[in-house]
């Protein structure tokens, strides 16, 4: 592979080996029928001719290439790639020195994330689940909505931060309580049970659009959000910020998943749907909408665990931004461009 092939070159290189690639042929071409007459005048003046024009349309190419693109857009890339290993270091180093120097405080911590991700995830779907049973599903929704909404503003009033996953937690509550207003009659009665895994589907799904607001921030996906929202630590946070900036594979595996559990989550409503249909029993209905949402949350766990196996063998491979491929690669952007 050649150095053309390993680096982005820019398009404005191309003409130029164009031309240089074209110009035997084209002289060739001219020299053979100056020859077929006999001519040796004729001859020389179309070889000449062809030659001028093909240094003119190299001399053009060759003033629109810049070889400094070429470097300072791989300079970016090894910045781009050194600033992520430097957030990395840095919220590694950071854990180590907080658990070093007040191992109870560090520990004390981890157990707020944890019992903040409980308290904004598990307790609304438990509250939903339950209330459910004893009173209306569009009742349940709201007052689960309410206690996610709680959350929202209290972090907004507390630590000046805008809660994204609780605010798609809570479009996700009040898509189940909107679609459990429309099923009141009929068959639809039976889909109620399912609203929600269709609305949190409907919500992942929602987050894999490239949608931006105020020039600065970008929807991303969910599952980015409830990572980043499992650290501890502001310097870790602020490494997934860069990591998802300066990592394609990353964005790629996470929008993948993304978009996996939310096509489980929404499926489940699809096949109680067909199951409802094709008049099966209210009994076979539940036991086969439970039994495939347990394969669908078993799936979903291992395909996870795997997706982050996968990103912490990638990072291995790239923590180190100047290899010894780097080394060579702007050697001979140095040497060539001397």
């Amino acid at each position: 592979m050649g150095l053309s092939d390993r680096l982005s070159l820019p398009t404005s290189i191309t003409p130029l080996l164009d031309s240089v690639k074209n110009v035997p042929e084209a002289a060739v071409a001219a020299t053979t029928s100056a020859a077929s007459q006999l001519n040796p005048a004729a001859m020389h003046d179309a070889t000449a001719s062809v030659i001028d024009k093909a240094s003119s349309t190299v001399a053009a190419a060759s003033s629109k290439v810049n070889p400094n693109t070429i470097l300072q857009d791989h300079a970016k890339f090894v910045r781009n790639t050194a600033s992520s290993v430097q957030d990395t270091a840095t919220s590694t180093m950071d854990s180590a020195i907080s658990f070093a120097k007040n191992p109870i405080k560090y520990v004390c911590g981890i157990i707020l994330v944890l019992f903040q991700a409980f308290f904004e995830i598990a307790v609304p779907f438990a509250l939903y689940f339950l209330l459910a049973a004893f009173v209306s599903p569009v009742l349940a929704a709201i007052v689960a909505g309410l206690q996610v909404l709680f959350v929202v503003v209290l972090k907004r009033c507390c630590q000046r931060t805008t809660d994204t996953l609780g605010v798609m937690l809570l479009s996700g509550f009040f898509i189940c309580a909107a679609f459990n207003l429309a099923c009141n009659h009929g068959t639809l009665l039976t889909l109620r049970n399912s609203t929600l895994s269709l609305s949190m589907g409907i919500v992942m799904l929602a987050t894999l659009l490239p949608i931006e607001w105020k020039k600065k921030h970008q929807l991303r996906p969910l599952l980015y959000y409830l990572v980043q929202n499992m650290n501890p630590l502001d310097s870790t946070r602020t490494a997934w910020k860069t990591f998802w900036k300066t990592w394609p594979y990353l964005r790629k595996v996470i929008r993948i998943e993304t978009a996996l559990c939310g096509i489980a989550l929404a499926s489940k409503f699809l096949l109680q749907w067909y199951l409802i249909l094709a008049d099966f029993e209210d009994e076979e209905i539940a036991y086969y909408t439970n039994a495939y949402m347990a394969c669908m949350v078993s799936s979903m766990l291992i395909m996870l665990t795997i997706g982050g196996l996968l990103l912490r063998h990638k990072h291995k491979r790239i923590s180190n931004p100047l290899n010894v491929d780097h080394k060579q690669m702007f050697r001979g952007i140095l040497y060539g461009t001397a």
